[in-house]
């Protein structure tokens, strides 16, 4: 839950959006139109750029290039060093938007599985049945029976929107982590 801050100098009340309200508010304006892909020149964002977008938002400043990285997750790793990480499921790094957000800039919180709701933050990684780990970031939208719906660039749904499908938190063959941002971050 976000509160609600009152400035003492000037008794102004300032609402502190919540990360799903502004990853909506975004997309329907700064990225009206846009589809899945990763070249802004062609109108395309994908699921890393628009977390980056709403995080940078939700922070009201720009993001360093480190925190960038990390969201983004490059690290310098190879594709099979991802694979790796990814099986493993131990690097801190691997958990992208999180990791940014708790680690980097101490600005959230992680969050345990059964305690999601929406407007957290998402990073998970799935291993296909061709035995290739996929990485997807997002937030949640709605949470029921540790299923959720997630809100954000998609290639299932070419641009930014909720998702087609219910994600499994929790279950084999997948890593799931999940960051709140603090009630408090910025005051």
């Amino acid at each position: 839950m976000r509160i609600v801050l009152v400035c003492a100098l000037c008794l102004t009340c300032h609402v502190v959006a919540s990360p799903l309200e502004t990853a909506k508010s975004l997309a329907a304006t700064d990225f009206k139109g846009w589809s899945y892909g990763s070249k802004a020149s062609a109108k395309q964002v994908d699921c890393v750029q628009f977390m980056s977008a709403v995080v940078e938002k939700e922070v009201k400043r720009p993001l360093t290039q480190a925190e960038r990285r990390a969201i983004h997750i490059h690290h310098g790793w190879s594709a099979e060093e991802v694979q790796v990480k990814a099986e493993e499921g131990t690097d801190p790094k691997l958990s992208g938007v999180v990791h940014a957000l708790v680690d980097l800039m101490a600005v959230g919180t992680r969050v345990p599985l059964a305690e999601a709701r929406p407007g957290d933050f998402v990073q998970y990684w799935i291993k296909k049945e061709n035995g290739q780990w996929f990485g997807h970031a997002s937030i949640l939208a709605t949470v029921e029976d540790g299923h959720a719906v997630i809100y954000g660039s998609h290639k299932s749904t070419d641009g930014i929107a909720l998702s087609t499908f219910k994600l499994n938190l929790q279950g084999k063959n997948r890593h799931v982590y999940l960051a709140r941002l603090k009630d408090t971050y910025g005051s």
